[in-house]
């Protein structure tokens, strides 16, 4: 005589139900009925509630995964769900002191790292931030520009721009620096550095002297970090030793003046100094359809879009967790780019302006590598330069006839400043050629006027046509007598 079953819930991944039925309930002589027929109707359908009693442990055993070094060739033994619990809470409970100890240390290692990458641009600053933060009739900015609109910078800015822009750094991508501004005209100031894309960067207000030495103080505190770090590496090793030797624990703990749970810890093989947890990534609902998600914003589907065609395979996530992964997915390839970037050098537009009238070997900013690349790369920079030494060897040639010829070469360039500069000298031309036949000028007649200029300066706010009569006077005696 065959009797019904009792009905029994089984609660469980439903990908294990196949499983179940295969290797037991098939073994008996047990007839499976659609539970549907069962059913009077679908007012008993209620909703499973029930969590899974074991989702915390499972968790926590993952978490605990992480921490052991080569994992796939740890030896397995089957214990009971009760015996596992009390292994993985013993053993959290142990590594917890310790986990939480490295932890702090690197979150303080990374919030130096994040306050020195903000004050590094800026170590050039010859004034004490305190001094600026104090400023009563000014305002500041810190921030940086973009390259190939500070080559624009001095052209676009209002010469008579109430405001001072210090440059302290130039790299490849951007230039660093702070502009100051009275408070009347900050606004206005402020709206055209904002034109040309001037992006504010935040100094922490902790920060009060010099961004140099501030750089070298976070520095320091980086290395008593690491040096924390490397003296309990070092306790590991003595503890280990003592315990090779034979020692007991609670003579070691006595010893070394730690508690009994940490040298348990540091007698572990498995044992790191370095927190497994830091930095590691646990797979979460998104991990399947990362791919996929990315796949499809290329495309220009909207977060939504995305959302419902993925929940169509299983995601049980929100549009929240999507936006939140994309924005981490670009800031990982943006990062990943700079860090494949091929390395470039900057050359500074003064060191190039420099070489129309010094020589190579007395420029310290630019070297004879640098200058050979920047002639290979812009050929007409080298012929502007051969023009220019060309046009130093005509004015001292003491044959006018060169100037002519000067002329007619600059002429097949295109470049207005050029244009304008020839255009002068015709216009001039007599005065230019008499210039280089004899050697004669008006340096004495300009150094006099600049001279008169000088003592006017001087004596601003109290002068008079006799009093300014009687020192240029005066000067000149001077300058007979003692010269």
């Amino acid at each position: 005589m065959i009797e019904k079953m009792s009905f029994v819930t089984l609660a469980g991944p439903k990908t294990e139900i196949d499983y179940l039925v295969d290797h037991y309930l098939s073994k008996h002589d047990i007839h499976l009925e659609n539970a549907l027929s069962e059913l009077s109707s679908a007012e008993q359908f209620t909703t499973f509630t029930e969590e899974n009693p074991f989702k915390a442990m499972l968790t926590k055993s993952r978490e605990l995964m992480l921490l052991v070094k080569n994992p796939e060739k740890a030896t397995i033994s089957k214990i009971n769900v009760n015996k596992a619990q009390k292994f993985i809470d013993k053993i959290d409970e142990q590594i917890d002191d310790i986990r939480t100890e490295v932890a702090n240390l690197e979150k303080q290692m990374d919030a130096l790292n994040q306050d020195y990458a903000v004050l590094a641009p800026f170590k050039t600053l010859n004034y004490s931030l305190k001094g600026i933060y104090d400023m009563e009739f000014f305002k500041y900015r810190f921030g940086k520009i973009p390259r190939s609109e500070f080559d624009k910078f001095e052209s676009y800015l209002d010469p008579d721009i109430n405001a001072i822009f210090i440059s302290t750094l130039n790299d490849t991508d951007f230039v660093y620096g702070v502009f100051f501004a009275p408070l009347d005209y900050f606004d206005e100031v402020e709206k055209d550095f904002h034109n040309i894309r001037f992006d504010e960067i935040a100094i922490p207000k902790k920060y009060k002297g010099f961004p140099n030495d501030e750089c070298l103080e976070i520095a320091n505190k980086k290395t008593e970090i690491e040096e924390k770090k490397k003296q309990k590496e070092q306790e590991i090793k003595e503890a280990r030793k003592m315990a090779l030797a034979g020692y007991p624990i609670e003579q070691i703990a006595s010893q070394m003046h730690r508690a009994h749970k940490t040298i348990q810890n540091y007698l572990n093989p498995d044992f790191s100094v370095t927190n497994g947890h830091y930095n590691v990534r646990i797979p979460g609902k998104l991990a399947p359809y990362e791919n996929e998600v990315i796949k499809l914003r290329s495309q220009g589907l909207t977060y939504p879009q995305i959302h419902d065609i993925i929940c169509k395979k299983g995601y049980t996530g929100s549009v929240a967790s999507l936006r939140m992964f994309m924005q981490k997915e670009r800031t990982r390839m943006h990062e990943q780019k700079e860090t494949e970037k091929p390395h470039s050098e900057y050359v500074q537009r003064k060191s190039l302006c420099q070489l129309v009238y010094k020589k190579l070997e007395d420029i310290g900013t630019i070297t004879v590598k640098q200058y050979q690349e920047v002639l290979k790369k812009y050929p007409l920079l080298s012929e502007l330069y051969t023009l220019t030494k060309d046009f130093c060897n005509v004015i001292f040639s003491k044959n006018p006839t060169k100037i002519d010829e000067w002329i007619n070469a600059a002429q097949k360039y295109d470049i207005p400043e050029l244009q304008t500069f020839i255009n002068g000298i015709k216009k001039d031309i007599t005065a230019v050629k008499n210039g280089i036949i004899y050697s004669y000028n008006n340096g004495l007649a300009e150094g006099s006027v600049n001279k008169i200029k000088v003592i006017k300066r001087v004596m601003y706010g109290r002068n008079s046509f006799e009093l300014l009569k009687a020192k240029v006077l005066f000067g000149e005696l001077f300058h007979i007598k003692f010269n």
